[in-house]
């Protein structure tokens, strides 16, 4: 029986494996889809962002999920359709309909 060796290195492989077990661990580490990422605050809502996305009925490149929802309600507001909000956001008509109802609760508060 021959001992394959390992793929980045000199040293044998892991049983049923082609790289050693420092190798293994060593890719493992390093990639960067297992690395946590730093933690990023949220930042808040800019109306500019929410005024321009209403206006144009466009979303901007880059806003957040809470931009997005404010736009949707007051595209609600100038009398567009569930559907249409969703198509403009790229959303099903379900999401807009949770962000209506949040916007309810939240005034009813």
């Amino acid at each position: 029986m021959t001992t394959r060796h390992c793929l980045h290195c000199p040293n044998p492989a892991a049983h049923q494996r082609r790289v050693c077990n420092p190798c293994r661990n060593r890719l493992y580490r390093s990639n960067r889809r297992n690395r946590r990422r730093p933690y990023q605050p949220r930042r808040d809502p800019e109306p500019f962002n929410i005024d321009t996305a209403v206006n144009t009925r466009r979303p901007l490149p880059g806003m957040t999920s809470e931009e997005r929802a404010a736009a949707g309600v007051q595209l609600t507001a100038h009398g567009l359709s569930a559907r249409q909000i969703a198509d403009i956001f790229s959303v099903t008509t379900r999401t807009v309909a949770r962000w209506r109802a949040a916007a309810r609760t939240t005034q009813a508060a």
